[in-house]
């Protein structure tokens, strides 16, 4: 995305804020701007078992669809956080979801009654790289919510694994992806922190590029995710 079309978080936060003006006094302008119009169409998070209609995202803009327990919406790039480790992009949706991505791993989620805050990934692999280990090692501090666990430091394992039998990728056939496993090896945190489920991600590394298309992860034992980079409809 250009850098001129990036919005600043001061800005998303506006937009998020406008949403529930919009709801309240229903006369919100139809020319509101492009992000506005994708926001508004998630409405409360996965408050629908069904997916929102993506022909109203606009395709100028780069959007995930995501899955919590089947049910889906869709969320959109509001902001990059630049860093030296990895840019960090941020995806606004409704109801105040927030969820930062860095490297195709999560790196932040709010706006859930389960949240990951402060997500700090030191040393985490890079997907080429990964492709030719049999498995690499990195650590994760992160807090968690609710119950106020602070500074969880994690060691991850980091494995290619063959292509899930059942692609789970919508409207693609994931053909020459690859695919990668990540567990926990060892945790500060309570015993409920190593049942979690290794997350997934299926990586294109086309054009010497990496580019996860789909990710799966476990936020608790109850509460797990998926995300795909999703390209709208044409109207």
């Amino acid at each position: 995305m250009p850098s001129s079309r990036v919005i600043s978080l001061r800005i998303a936060q506006l937009l998020l804020r406008s949403i529930g003006a919009c709801a309240l006094l229903s006369a919100c302008s139809q020319q509101a701007s492009p992000i506005l119009e994708s926001l508004r169409t998630i409405g409360a998070l996965l408050s629908s078992s069904a997916p929102a209609n993506d022909t109203q995202l606009n395709p100028e803009y780069e959007h995930l669809r995501v899955t919590l327990d089947g049910r889906s919406a869709f969320v959109t790039l509001g902001d990059i956080d630049k860093r030296p480790d990895g840019n960090i992009n941020v995806y606004y949706g409704g109801g105040g979801l927030v969820i930062r991505v860095q490297n195709g791993r999560l790196a932040g989620v709010n706006g859930l009654t389960t949240e990951w805050r402060n997500v700090v990934m030191h040393n985490a692999p890079a997907w080429a790289a990964a492709a030719r280990a049999k498995h690499l090692e990195w650590r994760r501090a992160r807090d968690f919510m609710p119950g106020y666990q602070y500074g969880i430091e994690e060691q991850i394992i980091l494995t290619p694994i063959a292509p899930p039998l059942k692609n789970p990728l919508l409207e693609t056939s994931g053909e020459g992806l690859y695919w990668f496993e990540e567990h926990i090896a060892a945790s500060n945190a309570t015993r409920d922190s190593m049942k979690l489920p290794p997350a997934r991600y299926a990586v294109s590394l086309a054009n010497n590029q990496e580019t996860v298309v789909y990710g799966e992860q476990c936020l608790a034992v109850n509460t797990c995710l998926t995300w795909q980079r999703w390209t709208p409809r044409k109207k």
